[in-house]
């Protein structure tokens, strides 16, 4: 008896109304004329609008590769996720000055945003009175204007924020991953979870 394994992931996208299962899963098997056989098939012929998104059980794909084997002797073992959303896009060229346009809009609201959230809080917890004290303990004088202490701290915060993010333009400090990637991994996981299970109440995905 052959063992075929399927690994598939959470979200595929593909680019093609002809669903096959190399597009849903990853196949291994010992026998290589069988493993291409299976990746080739034909799962089904989507009937999806551009940014439409599907949702397939394994199950299902586990009954149309016994289907199309037909009295093969095979052991199919499912080893990734038992759900697999698969968003359809159209092969469209990506507009360059719209994804420039795209970053340097989110690039200025995080950048003001994050100088605002910062200012908030410093005037919430009176940073300036907290820098004029000490100037005074130090220096036994009462400071006129900004001092070495508002510097040092700007720099700090810059310096700060860098170090926290793991990055400064394309340079990573370290090879793990950033809090941002991390945070995106945890939102697109959470995303793909209730898109599963509102699909699965309303009975539209594909068993």
């Amino acid at each position: 008896m052959e063992t075929i394994y399927l690994k598939a992931e959470k979200h595929v996208e593909v680019s093609s109304l002809n669903l096959k299962i190399k597009d849903v899963c990853q196949v291994y098997t010992k026998n290589r004329v069988l493993q291409n056989k299976v990746q080739s098939m034909t799962l089904c012929n989507l009937q999806s609008e551009d940014g439409e998104k599907t949702i397939f059980s394994m199950m299902a794909v586990i009954r149309g590769i016994e289907k199309f084997l037909g009295q093969e002797n095979v052991l199919l073992v499912n080893l990734g996720e038992s759900d697999v959303i698969v968003h359809y896009v159209k092969g469209k060229k990506a507009n360059k000055m719209m994804e420039l346009l795209k970053v340097a809009g989110v690039a200025l609201v995080t950048f003001f945003g994050a100088a605002f959230a910062i200012m908030a809080y410093n005037e919430d917890v009176n940073v300036s009175s907290v820098f004029s004290k000490i100037y005074q303990i130090f220096l036994g004088v009462e400071p006129q204007g900004p001092t070495i202490l508002e510097l040092t701290y700007s720099i700090g915060i810059a310096f700060g924020v860098i170090i926290f993010f793991n990055h400064f333009g394309k340079i990573k400090f370290t090879k793990d991953p950033t809090p941002m990637e991390v945070e995106m991994e945890k939102y697109e996981e959470d995303v793909c979870d209730t898109i599963i299970k509102v699909k699965s109440r309303k009975g539209e995905s594909v068993d």
